[in-house]
């Protein structure tokens, strides 16, 4: 299943955020009124400080962030049918932390 996190310089000033590492984007799966991770990106998995990339969003700049869940767990079983949902975060440098809103995915 595609996933996308998609951040936009909706202000009238650039912004300077700067990455040190791939889990600094990271996608978490839940079940609705459960705050219990399900599947997220990097579970398990130990990130290591890299080179930090530096950008700069200019006034209405967008940059999309890409990944899939293969709809297992964190522990690699299959999930059953029913509503989940995921939420993109965003961690780095130059903002604050940032969390998207709900979205609710059905598998049948």
């Amino acid at each position: 299943m595609p996933l996308a996190l998609v951040l936009q310089n909706v202000g009238e000033s650039p912004l300077n955020p700067v990455f040190g590492g791939a889990s600094d984007a990271d996608f978490v799966v839940t079940r609705p009124g459960d705050t219990t991770e399900i599947w997220r990106k990097f579970h398990g998995i130990d990130v290591r400080m890299g080179a930090q990339l530096k950008l700069t969003f200019a006034p209405r700049d967008t940059v999309r962030l890409e990944q899939r869940w293969n709809q297992r767990d964190n522990a690699g079983e299959l999930v059953p049918r029913g509503v989940y949902c995921v939420r993109g975060k965003l961690d780095e440098s130059g903002l604050d932390s940032l969390r998207t809103e709900v979205a609710t995915l059905r598998i049948f």
